[in-house]
C-alpha cells in the first residue's frame, strides 16, 4: 500500500501508523513539520519515504523497524529523537 498524505495536514499523531506492515511508500505533505513519535514504527515493508523540505523534528521511534534503504534529511531538520532508525536493518545510506 502507498499513501500521499492530503498537502493541507499539518501534523499526524503519536503512533499514527504504526504496525502498517502493508504500508510501502509514504509522500509526506510539505507543509508537515514533525514526525511524531513511533509514527511509522513497525512499519516493516515501508521502504520508501519522501520527507518535506520544512521538517525540523524527527521524534522517537519515528522511522523504528522500518525497511528504508535510503533517507533524505532535509536541512531543516534540527532535532532526531532516539532511536529514530532503530531496527533499520536495511538502511543503507543517509543524507544530510
Amino acid at each position: 500500500a502507498n499513501i500521499n498524505i492530503p498537502k493541507n495536514v499539518t501534523g499526524i499523531g503519536i503512533s499514527a501508523f504504526s504496525g502498517c506492515t502493508a504500508l510501502r511508500s509514504v509522500k509526506l505533505p510539505d507543509k508537515l513539520t514533525v514526525l511524531d513519535s513511533n509514527v511509522f514504527s513497525g512499519c516493516t515493508n515501508l521502504t520508501d519515504i519522501i520527507l518535506p523540505a520544512e521538517l525540523t523534528t524527527m521524534n522517537t521511534g519515528c522511522l523504528k523497524s522500518c525497511a528504508i534503504t535510503e533517507i533524505i534529511i532535509p536541512a531543516t531538520v534540527t532535532n532526531i529523537g532516539n532511536n529514530a532508525f532503530s531496527n533499520c536493518g536495511s538502511l543503507a545510506s543517509v543524507y544530510v
